[in-house]
């Protein structure tokens, strides 16, 4: 009769063997090789990212120049219980959905509320608002450890949208969120792994065109930022509505306007650029990083707020290059002002995102959320400050420095020359009015595009008169 120990080894032969087997093969395979922790801080080299291509004979998504269809289609029961869960909490769960853009079906994405100040006149049928939640602008999940999406609302956009604007009857008017990986992982749409569906409002209060017009003058100059695109809108076969959408910044938004490895980071509107030690932990009020986390954390945040803060100005001044894409944010700085945006990054709403670049060990500043755009001040000099500007201290020492002054005048120079004394930008303008009287969203609403087609060109006009004899641009 076997005894019991034979029955144990019967029973346990395999484990025994193998696990010694494994450890061996480890040692054979890596030899001295020592296994490290990398620190938060170091610049790891580049990682192979899948990308999605545009399929053949496939409508790109963000070309402004065409009119674009998206419809979704949901469980009237999964709307419902994401109102319940939203007025109850304040939670923006995501409704299930099905999704056709320009033809072409995905299968359950995510389709959630976006907004803070955007949503606050929304109703529940009982007339009840949604609570504000503490950690409204804190990450919640999603690909990449944390989503950008829910990271990447607006504050402080969309505030002057009227409580009778925003229906729970009419989802087709609300202000949402597409996220394509949301019920399945890496699932994206030309390279994105979201969009957003903006509400109109502001200027030009039915087409949202001052953002349109805006990103698309950034894109047509090859300056990063997200990108644009109007559509018309269906929710579950109802009325179409003409929308703007925009490109969210992520993964996808990173690797088309930079080529190197980085991370990306969104500004928080409630935050600040002050440095308060080496903690991250510190710094999560004042900023989410959107890509790049398998890489890297906040440290190369902290790195540049800290020089900016504390180096004096010969040090800005001889030390600017190695820390931030001086060209480039000379280019920022001069897009903000000709456009007359009032919240970039030294507004209340703190509207900007930040990319480093693991090869240069620099940091460029980005544009996000041009909703302020084209704004009343159309004389504004090129050295103004919005009137409700709070202040930046990266902004403000480059345009104090006289080393800064020749880069940031010759920027201001040459994007007027091209896009306002030249034409350009009205050039521009007239092929998205095309569009938009073309669209069937658009066409439902003729007066109203019409005149934020002419508060837009008459912004371009004046812009441009105002600037004429300006010495920043008729110098050089």
């Amino acid at each position: 009769m076997p005894t019991s120990r034979s029955q144990r080894w019967r029973r346990h032969w395999r484990l025994a063997v193998g696990v010694p087997l494994a450890v061996a093969l480890v040692v054979a395979a890596f030899g001295a090789n020592r296994v490290r922790a990398l620190s938060s801080s170091e610049r790891l080299g580049r990682v192979p990212r899948q990308q999605t291509e545009v399929p053949a004979g496939q409508t790109d998504l963000f070309d402004i120049a065409l009119a674009h269809t998206i419809e979704v289609t949901y469980e009237d029961v999964d709307y419902q219980r994401m109102l319940g869960a939203y007025f109850r909490e304040g939670d923006k769960d995501y409704v299930p959905a099905d999704i056709t853009i320009d033809g072409v079906t995905l299968r359950d994405v995510g389709l959630r509320l976006k907004g803070t100040a955007t949503l606050a006149g929304l109703r529940s049928a009982t007339g009840a608002t949604a609570p504000v939640k503490a950690d409204d602008a804190a990450p919640g999940t999603g690909a990449d450890g944390g989503d950008g999406a829910e990271a990447a609302d607006d504050t402080g956009a969309d505030a002057t949208v009227t409580a009778s604007s925003l229906s729970i009857d009419r989802p087709e008017g609300l202000p949402w969120l597409v996220r394509f990986d949301a019920f399945v992982a890496g699932q994206t749409y030309q390279g994105h792994s979201a969009v957003a569906l903006r509400v109109a409002q502001g200027r030009t209060a039915t087409t949202v065109l001052n953002e349109a017009l805006s990103l698309t003058l950034l894109d047509d100059a090859g300056d990063p930022g997200s990108s644009a695109s109007y559509a018309t809108f269906r929710v579950n076969g109802g009325d179409p509505q003409l929308r703007l959408v925009i490109e969210n910044p992520d993964e996808g938004l990173a690797a088309e306007d930079f080529a190197g490895t980085g991370a990306l980071y969104k500004a928080r509107a409630a935050g600040s650029f002050d440095y308060v030690g080496e903690d991250p932990l510190d710094y999560t009020a004042s900023f989410h990083q959107l890509s790049g986390r398998k890489r890297l954390d906040l440290q190369p945040i902290i790195d540049l707020i800290r020089w900016a803060n504390q180096a004096d100005d010969a040090a800005f001044s001889a030390q600017a290059g190695r820390h931030v894409d001086v060209e480039a944010f000379a280019r920022y700085l001069a897009w903000q002002n000709l456009l007359v945006n009032d919240d970039d990054m030294a507004g209340a709403g703190r509207n900007y995102l930040l990319w480093y670049d693991v090869r240069t060990d620099r940091a460029t500043v980005v544009t996000w959320d041009m909703n302020d755009a084209l704004g009343s001040d159309t004389a504004r000099s090129p050295y103004a400050a919005s009137a409700t500007a709070g202040g930046h201290v990266l902004k403000d020492r480059f345009l104090a420095g006289a080393t800064f002054r020749s880069v940031y005048e010759r920027a201001y120079r040459d994007l007027y020359r091209t896009y306002f004394a030249g034409g350009r930008a009205a050039a521009l303008l007239d092929r998205i009015a095309a569009v938009l009287t073309a669209t069937p969203g658009g066409r439902a609403d003729t007066a109203s595009v019409a005149s934020d087609v002419r508060t837009a060109r008459a912004f371009l006009a004046e812009r441009t008169a105002a600037l004429a004899d300006d010495p920043v641009v008729t110098s050089g």
